[in-house]
C-alpha cells in the first residue's frame, strides 16, 4: 500500500510535482510477494482491523452469487486501493475488479469523512510521521527526494491533493529545490517509478529550506 512495485501506476505529474489524477489500475501481488519487499515485516501488520472489516462488510453485502471466490485475495485488493483512494481522494481510477474499485471508493469517502484520523491511518499501515530536510528533483516519472542525512538514500516524494506548501504548482523543480518536508515515511520496500526509490513519502507539508 503504498506504492511498492505493485502500485506501478502512470501518473498526472504536474509540473514539477506529484499529484495524481485517474490511475490505470494495476496488478497485485501476492501476499508472498509484497511480504519480501516490506523489511520481512508480514502484511497482515498492514491491513488495519477497521479497514478489513469494511471490506468484509462490502462483501456480505453483495449477493451470495456475487462474493469472491476467494475471500483473502479479494480482501488484499481492496485493502490495497483503498489506500490508494485514501491518498488520492480527488482522483479517480481506470480498469480494475470490483473489490480494488470499491476499496479506492472506500478509502476517498474515509479519508474525507475522517480528518483526524489521517495520522492514525497512515500509520496502521507502517507509515511513520516525521519531518526532515533535503533536496527534491521532479522530471517525467520522477519524483526524487535526498534527505540531508540520508546517506545518498532518494525517496519517492508525493504531493497530495492538501499537502500545505509555498511551492506553486507550476515552479519548476527540475534543477533541485532544497525543502523542508512533513508527512509519513513508508516501511522500507520498493516505490515509486520502477521501483526504484527504498522509500516512499506523503507529504502533508513541502516548504523551502534555506537556500531553497
Amino acid at each position: 500500500m503504498r506504492h511498492f512495485l505493485i502500485f506501478a501506476f502512470i501518473f498526472s505529474v504536474g509540473a514539477g510535482c506529484s499529484e495524481r489524477g485517474s490511475i490505470p489500475a494495476a496488478p497485485i501481488a501476492t501476499a508472498s510477494e509484497e511480504a519480501k519487499s516490506r523489511d520481512s515485516r508480514t502484511p497482515e501488520k498492514f491491513y488495519p482491523a477497521v479497514i478489513v472489516k469494511l471490506a468484509d462488510t462490502y462483501f456480505e453485502s453483495l449477493p451470495s452469487e456475487q462474493r469472491p471466490a476467494d475471500r483473502e485475495r479479494a480482501r488484499d485488493e481492496f485493502v490495497r486501493y483503498f489506500f490508494v483512494g485514501f491518498t488520492n481522494f480527488t482522483g479517480s481510477i481506470i480498469g480494475g475488479n470490483a473489490a480494488g474499485l470499491q476499496g479506492f471508493k472506500s478509502g476517498q469517502e474515509f479519508r474525507r469523512a475522517n480528518r483526524t484520523k489521517i495520522r492514525e491511518t497512515f500509520e496502521s499501515f507502517g507509515y511513520i510521521l516525521m519531518e526532515t530536510e533535503g533536496v527534491w528533483t521532479t522530471a517525467f516519472e520522477h519524483s526524487a527526494f535526498k534527505p540531508r542525512d540520508g546517506k545518498n538514500q532518494e525517496w519517492w516524494l508525493y504531493r497530495m491533493p492538501d499537502t500545505e506548501s509555498d511551492l506553486t504548482k507550476n515552479e519548476k523543480t527540475s534543477g533541485g529545490v532544497n525543502v523542508r518536508i512533513t508527512g509519513f515515511r513508508s516501511p522500507r520496500g520498493s516505490y515509486g517509478h520502477l521501483g526504484n526509490y527504498e522509500y516512499e513519502f506523503y507529504a502533508t507539508k513541502i516548504f523551502k529550506a534555506n537556500g531553497g
